[in-house]
């Protein structure tokens, strides 16, 4: 069985909280620029937790009674997230670099899980071609934040 199973319905929570931070980021920042790619990526997250949502039945992920008890409580990569949105949520009106960078790395880490799942036959056709959709819509507002952060750099 493959280890990626077991951590789509934690890809769907850690996306959901990225829904709401995304959401709550893009009324906050006073820059335009971020705030449309916050728009998107928001928009991008809840796409994927609605699509997602609908191929993981319960019971279907395959886990095993330790990975059940792990999934009541976030594993450390949710965690870390969740600790990542919840620290960034204050000061957000004047972001500023350091801040894209933290977010920039939160999203990395997220994708290097898309990627897997995408690339993990075990998944459905339909589960890797969400992953494959998710992937490029993050990726483009990835390139934003890369952008905007080396203007935050030299602004």
């Amino acid at each position: 069985m493959s280890e990626s199973l077991n951590i789509l319905p934690e890809l769907i929570e850690a996306s959901r909280e990225g829904v709401d931070f995304y959401a709550e980021a893009a009324d906050a920042v006073s820059d335009t620029e971020l705030s449309k790619l916050f728009r998107r990526m928001s928009q991008a997250k809840s796409t994927l937790v609605e699509e997602l949502s609908h191929e993981v039945k319960p019971g279907a992920t395959g886990k095993t009674r330790s990975a059940a008890k792990r999934a009541v409580s976030p594993s450390d990569w949710v965690a870390n997230i969740n600790t990542t949105y919840t620290t960034l949520r204050t000061g957000l009106k004047a972001i500023k670099q350091d801040q894209v960078t933290q977010i920039e790395q939160a999203e990395s880490d997220l994708l290097g899980r898309i990627q897997r799942i995408r690339h993990d036959r075990d998944h459905s056709y339909v589960v890797r071609v969400l992953a494959m959709q998710y992937e490029a819509k993050a990726r483009a507002v990835h390139e934003g934040l890369r952008a905007r952060k080396r203007r935050l750099a030299t602004g």
